[in-house]
C-alpha cells in the first residue's frame, strides 16, 4: 500500500523538497550536486581526519536541521545509511574497533527526545558491524551552539569532558556528530578520547559548514 501513500503524500527531496520517485531520499540535482565523495570534502582538526557526507549549500543545511530538530526515522536512518556507504567508498575494510559520538546536554536531550548524532552512530555502527560505545564523553547544559557566533563557540569550548572513570585500550574509534561549524567540539572530542586512550580518532559529520558564507 506505499504506492496509495505516496500518492496523497508523495516523497519529496530531504534537501530541496521537490518530488522525488518511490523509494528515493534525494532528488537527481542534489545527489549530484551536494553528495560528496570523501576525497572531495576531507579536513583535519588538529589530530582528526573528518569527512563530510554533504557540500555545504542553504539545502544541505535545512536537510541538516530535519536531522537535528525533527528527528524523523527514517531521515536519520537515510543519513546514518549514507554516512557508513561513504565510508565502506572511503576504506572497503575501515580499520575502527567502536563507533562513538559527540554528546548532547543532559537536558536538552531530555526535552528533544534523542541525541542525533548518537542515532546517526548506531546506524553506522551496525552497518559497518563494530560495535556502538556510549558513555564516554557528557556535555554541561550550556547556552545551544548554533545560537552563537564562530569567534563565541571558541572562545567558551564545547563544554565536553570524559566522563568520570572512563578508560579505553588503544582502541581505533570513529566519532560521529551532524554539523562541524567551528570544529570545535569535534576537536576537543577527541582530544579527550585520545586523552582516555584511544589510539586513533576520525570523526565524519553530515556537512562542514563553511566560514563567513553567505547565500
Amino acid at each position: 500500500m506505499e504506492w496509495l501513500g505516496d500518492l496523497f503524500f508523495p516523497p519529496r527531496c530531504l534537501l530541496c523538497g521537490q518530488v522525488v520517485e518511490t523509494g528515493r531520499k534525494l532528488c537527481t540535482r542534489c545527489h549530484e550536486k551536494y553528495r560528496l565523495s570523501p576525497e572531495k570534502q576531507e579536513f583535519t582538526l588538529g589530530t582528526i581526519t573528518v569527512i563530510s557526507l554533504f557540500r555545504d549549500s542553504e539545502e544541505s543545511r535545512r536537510g541538516v536541521n530535519k536531522v537535528k530538530f525533527q528527528g524523523d526515522p527514517k531521515t536519520l536512518e537515510y543519513f546514518g545509511l549514507e554516512m557508513a556507504k561513504m565510508l565502506r567508498d572511503c576504506c572497503p575494510d575501515p580499520l575502527f574497533d567502536g563507533v562513538t559520538f559527540v554528546p548532547m546536554p543532559t537536558e536538552r536531550q531530555k526535552n528533544r527526545g534523542y541525541n542525533q548524532a548518537e542515532v546517526l552512530a548506531r546506524v553506522v555502527a551496525r552497518e559497518l558491524g563494530v560495535p556502538l560505545i556510549s558513555n564516554l564523553l557528557e556535555k554541561q547544559d550550556i547556552l545551544t551552539q548554533h545560537n552563537l557566533s564562530g569567534s563565541m563557540r571558541r572562545k567558551r569550548g564545547s563544554g565536553c569532558r570524559l566522563i568520570p572513570g572512563v578508560r579505553l585500550q588503544g582502541e581505533r574509534l570513529l566519532l560521529v556528530d551532524d554539523i562541524c561549524t567551528t570544529g570545535t567540539t569535534l576537536q576537543e572530542c577527541g582530544l579527550l578520547l585520545r586523552q582516555a586512550g584511544a589510539s586513533e580518532v576520525a570523526g565524519i559529520v553530515l556537512l562542514r559548514r563553511q566560514k563567513d558564507k553567505e547565500f
